[in-house]
């Protein structure tokens, strides 16, 4: 591995993913830590380390797709941000499993029935929140009939141009 890439490799590892903390009462994905919990641990180690946010995994943990904005809020306060990636979660059953799994669902406008929370008003305050986030990213499963590789490609650029259009 040359040394530039090896660079790239290591800054991509300083930054750690909040994932949806366990909360009594619901299931969670992941449940992990809550973001109050990691921004302290974070910066207890002194590390030069950020802090990533996935919408999908936020709403998840919060049930509330207002507040994933207000949480994304509160992870540029910290300072800490250095990446947004939206996916989708929804809270009842769809083509796409059930309800609030992380299930990469795409953003509502792109698949009425996939139930998704995510929409593009809140693409749009995901993005005021964050600031001048560093990286920005999109997760976002195939829609269950989409068949070829071309009908995959897009449904990712139909998500892109949502994200693209709310900057």
């Amino acid at each position: 591995m040359n040394a530039a890439r090896g660079r790239r490799l290591v800054e991509r590892a300083q930054s750690l993913e909040h994932c949806d903390a366990a909360v009594p009462g619901h299931a969670s994905e992941k449940g992990f830590l809550p973001l109050a919990a990691e921004i302290a641990a974070i910066r207890s180690t002194g590390a030069p380390v950020g802090l990533w946010l996935n919408w999908g995994r936020s709403a998840i943990e919060l049930r509330d797709a207002d507040a994933v904005t207000a949480q994304i809020a509160d992870a540029a306060a910290s300072g800490l941000l250095t990446g947004l990636a939206f996916s989708g979660a929804a809270p009842v059953e769809s083509p796409y499993g059930p309800a609030w799994v992380d299930a990469h669902l795409p953003v509502a406008e792109t698949h009425p029935a996939s139930a998704s929370l995510l929409d593009g008003a809140h693409v749009r305050a995901g993005l005021r929140a964050a600031g001048d986030v560093p990286w920005l990213g999109l997760k976002v499963a195939r829609r269950p009939e989409d068949r070829t590789v071309g009908e995959i490609v897009r449904t990712a650029e139909r998500n892109l141009a949502v994200v693209r259009d709310a900057g």
